[in-house]
């Protein structure tokens, strides 16, 4: 295990790692970017909407607002995309919050989409639309329903989604909403209009409140149905509406908005909102229904499975910790119904009941789902959700593995349901301005894989180098170690050669044999102590000045013993001091011994040997002087050297200066007189203080 650790596989991985997750975003999967920001002028409560009218890819833009100071008057303006105002019109009637949306139908199925929209007037709603294009028409209406006011004069309604539905299968579309009275309590019905016949139809009015509505063949007759998602709240017994009783229903109404099948309520004592989703299996129809509960006597969200009779077939009953975070339920691109159970964490449940997974968003707040989306066109739904008061823009996507805050100037807008413009682009209102953002797939996503293995196998060759950077250098470090180990060892047998040796016995046997017991015993002790200091030394690299002075002395009176009266010798250190600094072992004693046997020796007589140290610039100055033959008589002669030699100092000194900041100088100079005749040789030795 420790092998595979830290090999440089694994080491390169643990590398690879940090850099890939703080790489820049240029290798996101999606690349969302803002391309404008636009001030809507006019009155208030202001919209912008980009439609293309006349199907032909040019995309106009419609900017709605209400005038407070004109009677409340709902306005619009026909723009196209680059350019100025084409038209201004003006609905008759009143302005309402309820009424402030328009809707883009071809319902007559010309070509050319005509705009809708709401209004109230004379204390009735109306339903009114136009045709802009190719040229402006006139204004069309046709009366909904009466309106009723709850207290003060005030109303109370919400006309939910308009929808373009050829419910018949007769190529004529109708359009179907539903209006929900609040605190008005009616109406309560869902509407349809053929805009050709100008023709009006309404269901029933009921105690539900209805919302979202779905269309399905349910019986496979080539006729839509109608599944109407709704809100269901307590009433007072007095009103006598059916269905008015704290249970949701499904409900669903045949193309004439009569009742398919009579409501189906569900558990009674629940306030909820409910959603529907339409799917089939084996061939046959079914209808999944969701509810969201706040009633501490029931689960928060239970879900059933009915067949086209409305029999029922299955249920899923969860219990959310806080049943107030359940507040929306929608259906994704593979017909699951997702919803939130706490803030950031999503269910997403199949049509079979089963909960494929848990999704936790980032961050985990209470979010507000806006809308739903293929952007791009990849058949991957892009999801808006909103933090619960609207003023912040989330973006998830790649099945909620990606996502982004969408960036605003200000944290004061209130932000409407995004829309798409076109391919790769959609747009959504905050307060008096629209914001327009462009989302498309990153064409340099699909080189991240190569860039990730790159960045690997750059680690591998990181880790390679060092490795075999380390190698190298260890393996300079043992043949040094070894270089130094070979010198020490030559430096050891050169104070102990035998011929040095022998030579030093038979020159005491010689002085014994004359009687010079006094010589002999100094001879002795001078070989003792050389002996002695060889063998402490073996091992070190540096030795004081004072040490290898001893052993330089101890090795010339050994050699003066031998040769009798052939040299004189002066060693003069200028400054005690010096004696306690480390040199580095037998630099001085390889030069004394090269002076003595390939300079004094072929002299015969009168030599002199001088060692001079002294102090120059922070370092130690060194001379050793001889009066010999010269190096260059000396070659000619060919002397033996039993000695480590010039060659092994030189090597010595190279490894140390390889540790020192401060280089160790070694120089050889030759002598001459004025007549070119050789006097001798000089070497100079320049020691840094501090070894």
């Amino acid at each position: 295990m420790k092998r595979i650790f830290s090999s440089i596989w694994f080491l390169s991985l643990i590398l690879s790692i940090p850099v890939i997750l703080f790489l820049p975003p240029v290798f996101e999967k999606y690349n969302l970017k803002f391309e404008k920001k636009s001030k809507i002028l006019g009155g208030i409560n202001k919209n912008a909407y980009f439609i293309d009218l006349e199907n032909d890819g040019t995309i106009e833009r419609i900017e709605s607002f209400y005038l407070p100071n004109n009677g409340n008057q709902f306005s619009f303006q026909l723009f196209a995309e680059n350019g100025g105002m084409v038209e201004q019109v003006n609905w008759p009637g009143a302005y309402h919050t309820f009424t402030s949306f328009l809707r883009f139908f071809d319902v007559d199925n010309d070509g050319h989409k005509e705009i809708y929209s709401f209004r109230i007037q004379n204390d009735s709603l109306w339903l009114q639309w136009i045709q802009m294009t190719p040229v402006i028409g006139e204004i069309n209406s046709l009366p909904v329903c009466p309106l009723y006011t709850y207290r003060d004069s005030l109303y109370n309604y919400s006309v939910g989604p308009l929808y373009c539905e050829d419910l018949e299968g007769d190529g004529i579309n109708e359009l179907i909403f539903a209006v929900a009275a609040g605190y008005s309590i009616i109406p309560r019905q869902i509407f349809k209009v053929d805009i050709t016949k100008r023709m009006l139809y309404a269901s029933e009015n009921t105690g539900c409140a209805n919302s979202q509505l779905h269309f399905y063949d349910l019986d496979g007759n080539g006729i839509k149905e109608i599944i109407a998602d709704g809100d269901v709240a307590p009433f007072r017994e007095e009103y006598d509406l059916p269905y008015n009783k704290p249970s949701p229903f499904l409900k669903i109404l045949n193309s004439d908005l009569s009742y398919y099948l009579p409501p189906i309520p569900f558990h009674s004592g629940i306030t909820s909102r409910t959603r529907s989703v339409l799917f089939k299996k084996d061939g046959k129809s079914f209808i999944q229904t969701a509810f969201m509960s706040r009633s501490a006597d029931y689960p928060s969200f239970v879900t059933y499975i009915l067949d086209k009779d409305g029999i029922k077939t299955d249920s899923l009953l969860i219990e959310s910790e806080d049943r107030n975070r359940v507040l929306y339920i929608f259906q994704n691109i593979k017909g699951n119904i997702i919803t939130q159970i706490s803030p950031g964490e999503l269910l997403e449940i199949t049509n079979s009941l089963k909960i494929v997974k848990k999704v936790f968003l980032k961050p985990a707040i209470d979010f507000n789902f806006k809308s739903k989306t293929d952007i791009n066109e990849d058949g991957n739904e892009e999801y808006f959700f909103s933090d619960y008061s609207s003023k912040e823009l989330y973006l998830f996507t790649d099945n909620f593995k990606w996502s982004v805050k969408l960036p605003l100037e200000s944290p004061e807008f209130y932000i409407t349901e995004p829309k798409i413009i076109s391919k790769n682009r959609f747009y959504f209102n905050a307060d008096s301005y629209y914001f327009i953002y462009s989302f498309k797939m990153n064409p340099f996503y699909w080189f991240r894989l190569p860039l990730y293995l790159f960045i690997y196998l750059a680690g591998v060759l990181f880790f390679h180098v060092i490795l075999k950077s380390n190698e190298n250098r260890l393996r300079r470090q043992y043949e040094l170690r070894d270089q130094v180990r070979e010198l020490q060892l030559k430096s050891f047998r050169s104070q102990l050669d035998p011929h040095f040796v022998f030579n030093t016995f038979n020159a005491i046997a010689s002085v014994i044999k004359k009687g010079e017991n006094e010589t002999a015993y100094k001879t002795f002790m001078h070989f003792s102590k050389l002996i002695r200091q060889t063998l402490s030394n073996i091992n070190n690299d540096y030795v004081s000045l004072k040490e290898e002075l001893q052993t330089v002395t101890n090795f010339i009176e050994l050699q003066k013993v031998r040769f009798r009266d052939l040299f004189h010798y002066e060693i003069n250190c200028r400054d005690e001091a010096l004696k306690e600094q480390n040199i580095p072992r037998m630099i001085i004693q390889v030069h004394v011994e090269n002076a003595i046997k390939h300079g004094l020796r072929p002299r015969k007589e009168g030599g002199l040997l001088s060692v001079r140290i002294g102090k120059e610039a922070e370092r130690m100055h060194i001379e050793i002087t001889d009066n010999g033959i010269g190096r260059e008589a000396s070659k000619n002669l060919r002397t033996h050297s039993t000695g480590i030699g010039t060659k092994t100092m030189d090597a010595f000194i190279e490894h140390l200066n390889k540790t020192n900041k401060q280089k160790i100088v070694q120089e050889v100079e030759d002598l001459y007189d004025d007549t070119g005749n050789a006097l001798g040789t000089k070497v100079v030795l320049l020691i840094p203080f501090g070894l």
